[in-house]
């Protein structure tokens, strides 16, 4: 017991002389803010990107030595930031997808206020009209078999949009998140090869810029449908599987993704390439509302970035195979776009 306190007191006293080494005050806040600083890097759930910006922060700190009152509430402010920038992002999509669900809602909710009016009427029918009361229940079990069954089709109706993107047909960013994740832990506990292709439209503000954003919206349909595609022929014929090897999201604005359960990292980068070379191949045409062609022979293409599932990783396996996957989607982006790029986990 003896030997754990003295071995405690001696790695206190170690964190101490570094601490005064570095110049940090002995100043209560500023050295509980910085060892907390330096313990969070260790937490699982935050991503390497987290941790490698909890400890440029750290640096930065401890370079300036300027332990102000102003000073303490902006690395504070910069922490908070690090720590809860990825959660308020899903926060606020989640928001926007609650907004658009809520009319849809609404819509059902009408149509099934009808449907009960309908009910209410042909009960009222039945029982005004004296039939033989066995008729009577028979029909009203009829009725309400009918309204029952079409309120269970409009809940699949609901659980369905609410993880489809309503632009692309596509699963959504939610529905992403929530695959994503469960394929993580699955691959890890089966120890199957997991990877994500993270896909960007090239230019694509431009494209906006010089085409309006209702044509916009038609070269987002135009690589979902690429995508729905490539899908349908890697699953076997059956695209829109959440349980397939190949799961196609539209992952927000003009960047998509594509997670690939069981497929290592040369079979997702060649999966990659196939789909680059199949969007910048496709005839993109603009056409007015009568479908007559205004523009032809458009060319889009995509930049891709290829990752893969690391064990090594500590924790926040979803984030990080997101955040390496975008990693590579940039590089692709600085070698000049239309490109796919990949390397090996480590």
């Amino acid at each position: 017991m003896d030997a754990m306190v003295r071995q405690r007191n001696e790695e206190w006293n170690r964190i101490i002389h570094r601490l005064d080494k570095a110049g940090v005050p002995p100043d209560v806040r500023w050295r509980t803010l910085i060892l907390y600083m330096r313990n969070v890097r260790g937490f699982s759930f935050l991503s390497e990107r987290q941790k490698s910006e909890i400890q440029q922060l750290i640096v930065e700190t401890i370079k300036a030595r300027e332990y102000t009152d102003t000073q303490y509430a902006d690395v504070v402010r910069r922490q908070e930031e690090i720590l809860l920038g990825p959660h308020k992002e899903k926060i606020r999509m989640a928001l926007d997808e609650s907004e658009a669900l809520l009319g849809d809602f609404r819509e059902l909710l009408l149509r099934k206020k009808g449907d009960v009016q309908d009910l209410e009427t042909l009960t009222v029918e039945l029982v005004e009209s004296e039939k033989d009361p066995r008729e009577m229940i028979s029909a009203m079990r009829k009725a309400f078999h009918d309204v029952v069954q079409a309120m269970e089709a409009d809940m699949a109706d609901l659980t369905r949009m609410s993880m489809v993107d309503g632009l692309t047909q596509l699963y959504n960013r939610r529905a992403f998140d929530e695959h994503v994740e469960c394929c993580a832990r699955t691959c890890l506990q089966e120890r199957l090869p997991l990877a994500l292709i993270m896909a960007d439209i090239d230019n694509f503000k431009r494209f906006n810029d010089t085409y309006g954003h209702r044509i916009g919206d038609q070269a987002l349909r135009v690589v979902a449908k690429v995508l729905q595609t490539h899908a349908s022929e890697v699953n076997g014929g059956n695209g829109k599987d959440p349980n397939a090897k190949y799961f196609a999201a539209r992952y927000g604005g003009e960047e998509f993704a594509v997670v690939l359960r069981g497929v290592g990292l040369s079979e997702a980068a060649g999966l990659a390439e196939s789909l680059r070379s199949r969007v910048e191949r496709y005839n993109f045409t603009i056409q007015d509302n009568s479908g007559n062609v205004l523009h032809g022979g458009i060319r889009i293409t995509v930049s891709l970035g290829v990752a893969q599932l690391d064990p090594c990783w500590n924790g926040a396996w979803a984030d990080n195979l997101v955040e390496a996957a975008d990693k590579r989607l940039y590089e692709a982006k600085e070698r000049g776009r239309n490109c796919v790029c990949w390397a090996d986990p480590d």
